[in-house]
């Protein structure tokens, strides 16, 4: 899923909720990946959606932001549709 997104993937508001939905499969994945040193459990389920929420927003902010240089230049750009 992250390297979907970072490939230009835009349904970012989609892989938040994806991620909610799947929390009990994903989240150990996604400690492992970031290497957080949390254990997955009901005390740090709100701390780890948080930070998988923050981490979806920074990429959602870094391909508008190529998005718009993008139009800037008149090259040929993706779409975005979670604005």
């Amino acid at each position: 899923m992250l390297d979907g997104i970072k490939r230009g993937v835009t349904y970012f508001d989609e892989a938040i909720i994806f991620f909610k939905q799947n929390y009990d499969e994903l989240a150990p994945v996604y400690v492992k990946a970031k290497n957080l040193g949390l254990e997955v459990n009901e005390d740090t389920k709100k701390d780890i959606l948080n930070m998988h929420e923050a981490m979806i927003g920074e990429l959602k902010v870094g391909f508008s932001s190529a998005l718009s240089k993008d139009r800037l230049y008149h090259r040929p750009c993706g779409f975005i549709n979670d604005q």
